[in-house]
């Protein structure tokens, strides 16, 4: 998912907290990634939800390893 796809969903949907973009198998790009940090929304696969959604600040939560490396789930665009 790109930034202009995050930016048509406000348009759509108005305020969004947080965007779900399907299985682990699926990425957005690293502008999307920023654009929706910068407005408080979390973009995420499902392999990366649940950890987002205990955090108050979801918008700023990566998967991380067992070595604690962020993991993301990024695209080129």
């Amino acid at each position: 998912m790109g930034k202009t796809m995050v930016q048509r969903a406000q348009e759509e949907f108005g305020h969004l907290s947080i965007i779900y973009i399907g299985g682990g198998w699926n990425a957005c790009t690293i502008e999307a990634k920023e654009y929706c940090m910068s407005e408080n929304i979390g973009i995420y696969v499902s392999d990366e939800m649940t950890g987002a959604l205990w955090r108050n600040d979801y918008w700023n939560y990566f998967k991380r390893d067992r070595d604690g490396n962020t993991i993301q789930f990024i695209r080129e665009e």
